[in-house]
């Protein structure tokens, strides 16, 4: 563990309060970059390493031992050598879903502490989902996940589209109650009903030598491309109860549910 403090010369010092697996056994000065703080650490028991941490001292991410910045160019600042390209990548695995390219359930977070009434907010469950993966397998309910992100974010406008997790995705509306957001989740449900995908074709398979049979039988090569449609249920709440978007997350969420029990494919505000 790390405290960092700012020192009078606006630089920022660092103590190490007590040693911990995420650190080795010296950590250098640390550097502030877009509102985190980015210390090298080493030790003589595995190659340096570098640690991001947020200002209220959570840890978004270590390369312990197989160091992310290999490539790029490099700073050397108080002696903290920090890879440009780690300080972009940073970003992308604190905040960017790798499935479906949308921020992720942590960037929510952070989007909800800077959010002020008036506000709505809004859980989006794919439906059936289970059912997609164990018909049709990952591959495909992958598919399906990132074409509901897709028609998602082409649906709200300026609202913003997050991965919460496996099939959920949340939305953040600003400036709206929930009446006002109605006809903005109404259509966002409605893009994903009215879109359809094309799944991969029977030929292809985890099995390369299946594959190639399936391939050269006729039998598979006349069948058509099998397309597949989703459905999404959407539960909102907004700020006109309560101002703090935590709860009001959890006012959505409780909203949604009523979305399914009432058969699902549909908007309950």
């Amino acid at each position: 563990m790390i405290r960092v403090e700012k020192n009078a010369g606006g630089g920022y010092d660092v103590e190490e309060v007590y040693k911990t697996i995420e650190f080795g056994e010296h950590t250098k000065p640390a550097l502030l970059h877009d509102g985190y703080f980015y210390a090298q650490y080493s030790t003589n028991e595995r190659r340096d390493g570098l640690v991001c941490m947020s200002m209220d001292g959570e840890i978004m991410w270590a390369t312990k031992r197989d160091p992310l910045f290999m490539r790029g160019s490099m700073i050397l600042a108080g002696g903290l050598i920090l890879g440009i390209s780690v300080v972009e990548l940073s970003y992308a695995l604190a905040y960017k879903d790798d499935l479906t390219g949308l921020p992720s359930r942590r960037a929510l977070r952070r989007k909800l502490k800077e959010l002020k009434p008036p506000f709505t907010l809004a859980m989006v469950d794919v439906d059936h989902f289970k059912r997609i993966n164990d018909r049709h397998g990952h591959d495909v309910g992958d598919q399906a996940l990132r074409l509901v992100a897709a028609r998602l974010e082409a649906k709200v406008g300026t609202s913003k589209v997050f991965r919460y997790g496996g099939e959920e995705f949340a939305l953040v509306i600003p400036g709206r109650d929930r009446m006002a957001a109605e006809s903005i989740l109404e259509g966002a449900r409605k893009g994903v009903e009215e879109s359809r995908f094309r799944m991969r074709g029977r030929t292809r398979t985890g099995n390369p030598e299946k594959g190639r049979s399936r391939r050269g039988n006729p039998r598979f090569k006349k069948m058509p491309p099998q397309t597949l449609s989703v459905t999404v249920s959407i539960g909102a709440a907004d700020s006109a109860k309560s101002g703090e978007p935590q709860r009001v997350l959890k006012m959505a969420d409780r909203a949604l549910y009523k979305a399914k029990e009432r058969g699902r494919n549909r908007v309950v505000l």
